[in-house]
């Protein structure tokens, strides 16, 4: 793997972190949040110190030939605490449980972290190797236990979130399961690569060179799976925000042909009340509606129930269904009563043809915004309105 392979991920869960951060600090005692920044922190650091380049220069820095290798080892234990933290955060929510957990995983680990050191300094590793450690020292007393710990160790906890995050994904529903099996297939990908190095390190001892499958095969998986396993658990928290964003922002979209309409054709049209650009889309879409009925009210006496009829009968006639008839009834209603309004504002305030024109009855222009959404995209797609917006200005103008 090349420097940028190791680096593009870190960058990646940095930029996630970055994200985070801002929600951390309103939320400041909230231990799921902070677990969560902390598995991203520690997986941007995983990443950073697997890179050859920091490798060399954690090596030069401390004038300790391959320290790298334990640092990294020793961050990957802490990675693996804060994942298993995380998920108690989740399946329990009891800070006093998550202390209690937090408790057991900083002292299994912790010492994990310890003895990896204490075996590195023990054994005599002179030679430095960028990518090649497990293999090259395989058979170095000391150094091979030390390779041995992390890898079973890594393993192990892979093996056991991926246990746990199946059974619980079994009673779980929506984005909850969907990242809780997430985290199924980083754990299986991760555990594939200590698997690999376990396998060539297994290998060096008995003489045959398959250190193949640690220096090439292993790390691709590594950077999967460190990649996957805080996407995992991001997504419950995130999917539903961005699902949310997306659902206002084409709700935002679909009513703007309906907002143009009456504010382009209509004299006393809507106006929208400048909002920062911090505004959220949630406020921006209630501002929509709100200007849209506002405007509805203005436009109500010249509103024609006959017009909306004819052509619920025109857009049935063209094959559609009759909801999506009536609500394009109502697009055509309200376009010609903007465009006529617009045409001949003064006669339309004297309320012309008021005795030919049939009252409307309560509710005839819906109010649910999934409604209004439909009767916009009519204003933009739909034969009939336009056919009638057309023959209302051609009518119009012959009057005039």
């Amino acid at each position: 793997m090349s420097p940028g392979d190791y680096y593009i991920p870190a960058y990646v869960l940095g930029f996630a972190l970055a994200l985070k951060l801002p929600a951390l600090i309103r939320n400041w005692r909230d231990p799921l949040l902070w677990s969560l920044c902390t598995l991203i922190f520690l997986a941007g650091l995983v990443f950073t110190f697997a890179a050859p380049p920091t490798i060399k220069v954690v090596n030069s820095a401390s004038g300790v030939p391959n320290l790298a290798a334990p640092v990294t080892y020793s961050i990957l234990s802490a990675l693996s605490a804060s994942c298993f933290v995380l998920l108690i955060c989740w399946h329990s929510g009891d800070q006093a449980t998550v202390r209690r957990v937090s408790g057991w995983c900083a002292g299994g680990f912790g010492a994990v972290s310890v003895a990896l050191f204490v075996l590195f300094f023990l054994g005599h590793a002179p030679v430095e190797r960028l990518q090649d450690f497990d293999t090259y020292y395989a058979n170095s007393p000391y150094i091979r236990e030390m390779i041995l710990l992390y890898l079973v160790a890594h393993g192990a906890f892979c093996v056991g979130m991926s246990v746990l995050c199946l059974r619980w994904s079994r009673k779980a529903a929506g984005w909850l399961r969907a990242g809780l099996l997430l985290l199924v297939y980083a754990f299986a990908i991760t555990l594939g690569n200590a698997v690999c190095k376990l396998t060539a390190v297994v290998a060096r001892w008995y003489g045959v060179d398959w250190d193949v499958l640690s220096t090439s095969i292993g790390p691709p998986l590594a950077a999967v799976g460190g990649t996957l396993c805080p996407a995992g658990f991001l997504l419950p928290m995130a999917g539903p925000q961005v699902v949310g964003k997306w659902r206002d922002w084409r709700a935002y979209r679909q009513l703007g042909p309906l907002l143009r309409e009456l504010d382009s054709r209509s004299a006393s049209g809507p106006h929208e009340v400048p909002l920062g650009p911090l505004t959220s889309l949630t406020l921006r879409v209630m501002q929509r509606e709100t200007a849209i009925h506002d405007a509805l009210l203005r436009l109500g006496p010249a509103l024609d129930a006959r017009i909306r009829e004819q052509a619920a009968e025109a857009a049935r006639r063209d094959g559609h269904g009759e909801r999506d008839a009536e609500l394009a009834g109502t697009a055509a209603m309200i376009a010609v009563a903007a465009q006529l309004e617009r045409l001949a504002p003064d006669r339309q305030a004297a309320g012309r043809d008021d005795a030919a024109r049939p009252g409307l009855p309560p509710g005839a222009v819906p109010a649910e915004e999934a409604d209004l959404r439909r009767i916009s995209q009519a204003m933009r797609h739909s034969t009939v309105v336009a056919r009638f917006r057309r023959e209302a200005a051609e009518a119009e103008g012959q009057h005039v």
